[in-house]
């Protein structure tokens, strides 16, 4: 009997004793919680009260992170007096009436860590006021392909970027697709600059200051003959002040 309750009161030491030291040791440390989709999405940029999506669709791919994708499908119709009476062949004529698609263009992206990229793809119209407006197939096939835009981007830090391929232009005050802009009446700023161009970019970011370099081919045309240059401040959220350089 003594041995036993020896033995008993041995055992429940060695079990106090057990948990004491479990009760001492620190906490583990809690695991890491990584935040997904969280980046800040500057493409496809928007101007007036047009916002982007504040929640867009977003997957997290393995080996590439977070890809975002987006999309827009907007149409058009009007009706006129007077189209133009001249086209120039083998273009269609102007229509005295149309119904058609002004977008259905998709876009996807990976917005942050070193490497980044954006491609948008699809047809597309930009209808304007004085001008002849050709279906969205053929203004698709007229001016930048069903790939207008699709570039790459290395992030060295979080000052210095460079990026290339065919991206939205330095200089451009106006963006070019329908679902972009308020109004299909453009300014007259639209008709003379260029808004996608192919070439290569240097960019560089301090708080409200940033600054980019660029040499591409100016209105599209193949050959990479342009430098351009922007510096511009940030006022505020709805206010830039910009100075831009070109030679071409």
């Amino acid at each position: 009997m003594r041995f036993t309750l020896s033995s008993l009161t041995v055992a429940l030491l060695s079990t106090g004793s057990a948990l004491a030291a479990d009760l001492a040791a620190p906490a583990p440390a809690p695991v890491a919680v990584v935040e997904r989709c969280k980046a800040t999405l500057s493409l496809p940029a928007y101007g007036g009260v047009i916002k982007p999506n504040p929640n867009p669709s977003c997957f997290t791919l393995g080996g590439f992170g977070d890809i975002y994708v987006g999309g827009a499908i907007t149409g058009y119709a009007y009706t006129q007096t007077n189209p133009f009476p001249f086209s120039a062949a083998p273009l269609p004529s102007d229509r005295a009436a149309r119904v058609d698609f002004t977008n259905i263009q998709g876009w996807i992206q990976k917005a942050d860590g070193p490497f980044q990229f954006y491609v948008q793809a699809g047809a597309y119209a930009i209808p304007a006021l004085g001008f002849l407006n050709y279906s969205a197939l053929d203004q698709t096939d007229l001016l930048f392909s069903p790939l207008p835009v699709a570039f790459g981007k290395y992030v060295f830090n979080d000052n210095w970027s460079i990026q290339g391929g065919r991206m939205p232009t330095l200089i451009g005050t106006e963006a070019p697709f329908t679902f972009q802009n308020l109004n299909i009446s453009r300014g007259l700023l639209f008709n003379q600059e260029n808004i996608i161009n192919h070439g290569v970019q240097v960019n560089y970011s301090d708080g409200p200051w940033s600054a980019s370099v660029a040499g591409t081919d100016g209105f599209f045309s193949g050959n990479i003959s342009w430098l351009t240059g922007a510096v511009t401040y940030k006022l505020d959220d709805n206010n830039t002040f910009g100075f831009f350089v070109i030679r071409g």
